[in-house]
């Protein structure tokens, strides 16, 4: 049986007590535990913890996916205690809808589960520095292990790592693109209704890495960004590195990876 409890971190005191707090589940495992008063106080710099589990791996120092089973759970005890009816893991961020408004300042956490809290209410749209395209609707899919191990948040995967996840598992886009939390994969653009079907149909995450997945109608970037020096990888006894600097030519820097698949 999970056991749940609410840790308040004030900054100011530098206090931290561990309070017990309900949980409703439907998973018929998970027994509802007794409601105990909320600690008084701002919550606004506070965390809200669970013995059981975290976002946060202590032993490898990285954010990490929680099982099905808490993920279960944590929806159940956010829709009882928040008023929240959705939830999109982007780790690090937890992205909470309410539907009847979210919680004062100094009734909602800082933090859950180690995740920053991002409080949105229905009907708003997600801040785009936090979250890029659309959510797929569908079970959340598996992937190979290695591809999983080097998909971790705030760390730049590998080159084939990207090419074999939108070879092997997203057969018919365009590109893919990975930016700091999260993997990105773009389509052709489809009219809105021919969108929202695939939508319904593509997974919504990765269950076994902590990165977020999500999806363009069309390509992130309109105009493709041209190589001032033009690669020709098929005659490798001329290959050359590309030192142009971009940030002179163009004006900005362009950071992460996007692969085009023909």
């Amino acid at each position: 049986m999970l056991v749940f409890s609410l840790q308040s971190r004030q900054i100011a005191e530098k206090d931290r007590r561990s309070i017990p707090s309900s949980l409703v589940s439907k998973h018929p495992s998970l027994a509802p535990k007794p409601v105990i008063a909320q600690p008084e106080g701002d919550l606004a710099t506070a965390s809200v913890d669970f013995e059981e589990f975290s976002f946060w791996d202590i032993e490898h120092q990285t954010m990490e996916n929680i099982s099905s089973e808490h993920s279960t759970a944590l929806p159940a005890y956010l829709s009882k205690n928040y008023g929240v009816f959705d939830m999109q893991i982007s780790v690090p961020y937890l992205i909470l809808f309410c539907r009847d408004g979210i919680p004062p300042q100094d009734k909602r956490p800082f933090s859950i589960a180690s995740c920053i809290a991002v409080w949105v209410k229905e009907g708003d749209a997600v801040p785009g520095d936090i979250s890029i395209g659309d959510w797929g609707k569908g079970d959340s899919i598996t992937i190979e292990g290695e591809l999983a191990a080097d998909l971790q948040p705030f760390h730049m995967p590998k080159d084939s790592t990207l090419l074999l996840v939108v070879t092997q598992y997203f057969t018919d886009a365009s590109f893919i693109s990975f930016i700091s939390h999260s993997i990105i994969v773009e389509y052709p653009k489809q009219d809105d209704e021919s969108w929202y079907n695939r939508i319904e149909k593509l997974p919504s995450g990765f269950r076994n890495t902590g990165v977020s997945l999500s999806f363009s109608n069309g390509p992130l970037v309109a105009t493709e960004l041209k190589c001032l020096k033009a690669a020709k990888p098929q005659i490798l006894a001329d290959l050359q590195e590309d030192d142009s600097d971009y940030v002179k030519s163009q004006g900005c820097f362009s950071p992460g990876l996007c692969f085009k698949q023909n």
